[in-house]
Parts: structure tokens; sequence; C-alpha cells
């Protein structure tokens, strides 16, 4: 019996194995260790059903093939699966497309259950938002739209806001050395404006102040995610990478603390402590990110 595995031949070698199902059980255990997860598995050109195949004895099969896909590859398709999910809900709404309302919104709860991994939120509210755009789906009446019904204002803002979302996810994906190039840019910018958060608070321009720390956590939770895709391209190796004596991934959660500190302070309109925040803790840590950021792209323009 030949088994391939991704169209490629593998040399394996069957030892105690005498039915299909001790095969894919090995299959299966080799491809988590390698970081796969296999998605299709056909035997003689049938699609291998464990309920019904899982006795067929081995000497009756000429070949196997095994479709497998890594976490990252898996991601990316979900990635466009929901995309592609959220633009055509949005086009049948606004052309009232009811037969197709009804089919989209009958595959809402898988969909919008893949949700949580792309939005920025902790696990927890992003299940919330996730449960919140389920909610406005369901009461959705595909045979009866009012455009003028807060429900059906509330969902497309909501779809809208996903798909902007979502179509940087993709940007992310499909060009991480670009992104990052555009990131590095809107951090050096940002860094000014962080420079001048103290003043715009004490003329009371609050909410430009507030708008400016809002950026700069865009940024750097884009530079976060920018991290995995580059490292699982090849373009960059993170996990070497040292910003201020730390690890990358350790400079992060750092980072991180202190930007929910300053909120915090902000809430708390606690001047003192947003000033000393800004100058000692976040100034100097963007300097020293923005610096090894520049580093890397120079060395990929050789």
């Amino acid at each position: 019996m030949d088994i391939f595995i991704n169209e490629q031949k593998i040399d394996f070698k069957l030892e105690n194995e005498t039915v299909l199902c001790e095969v894919v059980e090995s299959l299966d255990s080799w491809a988590k260790k390698s970081g796969f997860h296999i998605q299709e598995i056909l035997f003689d050109n049938s699609e291998y059903i464990a309920s019904e195949d899982s006795n067929t004895p081995l000497s009756t099969i000429s070949d196997l093939k095994v479709t497998a896909k890594s976490r990252f590859e898996i991601h990316q398709d979900n990635l466009q699966l929901l995309y592609q999910y959220v633009s055509l809900f949005i086009k049948s709404l606004e052309g009232g497309n009811k037969k197709l309302l009804t089919e989209l919104k009958s595959n809402a709860v898988p969909v919008t259950g893949l949700l949580a991994d792309f939005l920025e939120e902790d696990r927890a509210s992003a299940e919330t938002v996730s449960a919140s755009l389920l909610e406005n789906i369901n009461i959705l009446d595909p045979e009866n739209i009012q455009t003028d019904d807060e429900c059906f204002i509330a969902l497309v803002r909501q779809l809208s806001g996903l798909k902007i979302i979502l179509n940087e996810r993709i940007s992310e994906l499909g060009d991480p050395l670009g992104e990052l190039t555009k990131t590095a840019a809107a951090l050096k910018l940002s860094q000014q404006e962080m420079n001048d958060i103290s003043v715009l608070l004490q003329t009371g321009k609050d909410k430009e102040a507030l708008n400016c720390i809002i950026r700069f956590s865009e940024l750097s939770q884009k530079t976060l995610r920018l991290y995995p895709i580059l490292s699982n391209s090849n373009f960059v190796a993170f996990d070497e990478m040292i910003v201020d004596g730390k690890k990358f991934s350790e400079y992060y959660l750092d980072l991180n603390g202190i930007l929910t500190e300053l909120i915090e302070a902000f809430t708390a309109n606690d001047s003192v402590l947003i000033g000393d925040l800004l100058e000692y803790e976040i100034a100097p840590r963007l300097e020293s990110l923005i610096s090894v950021l520049e580093d890397i792209l120079k060395e990929h323009q050789r």
C-alpha cells in the first residue's frame, strides 16, 4: 500500500497494523507531533469515514492519500472564510437578498464561532462580541427586513467593523514584511504623539490624548500579531530578538502591562502618574522597539 501526504509519497513501514483505522491513528499521531492536522483521508479515491471504514483490511487497499494542514494554514483558511461570510452578509443586507440571508443565517453558529481567534480582545471579551453578533443575526428576519430597525442598523455596523478588522488581518498574513514596514513608520509618528500627551492633558485636550494612547496600543498589538506570522514565514527570528535586554515576548508582556497602567491612570485623571509612565517607562521602550524594527527592515532590504 502506497501512502501519500499532501501528494508526496512517504516511506511508511507497516508494523502490526492490519486494518485501516490503525494506520489512520498512527498517521494522526505523527501529524500532530509535526504540527499538522489531518483534513481529509482517501483510500483508493474513496473518502475515509471512521464509522464505516475503520475495519477495512489493509490488504484490500492500494493507496492512501492524506491531506494535512499546519495550524497556520488552518488559521489562514478560517480568516478567508470569515471575510467572505461577512462581506456576503453585508452585500445581501444591502441588496435585500432574502434567500441568501436565510442561508447565511443558518450557518451563523459555526462561522461566528471562529471569530474570537481574530479579535484583539481577551478571549472572554472576544466571545462576548461573537455572542452579540450571533444574537443580532438570529433576531434578523430575512422575510421582513426593516432597514430602520435598531437590530438591522446594529448588525450592519457590527459586520462593517468586522470587515475592516478581517481585511487588516488578511493583509498581515499576505504581506507581513510590508505591514511591518508600515507599522514601524507609524510607530515613529506615534512616538511624537506620545511625547505630546502631557501637553494635551494640560490644555484640556483629553480626548486627543486618549486617541494617541489608543493609536499606540493598536500599533503595539499589530506588531505583536506580526510576530508569529513573520516567524512562521522565516522572515524574522523573533524568538532570538532582544529588545531592552529581554526576549521579544517578555518585552511585550512588560509593555502591555505598562499600557494597562497608563489607561488606568488616564481613567483616574492622575496626570502625575501619566507623565511618569510616559517619560520613564513608555518612551525608552518605544525608542528601543523602533530601533530594533528598523534594523530588521534594513537587514531585509539588503
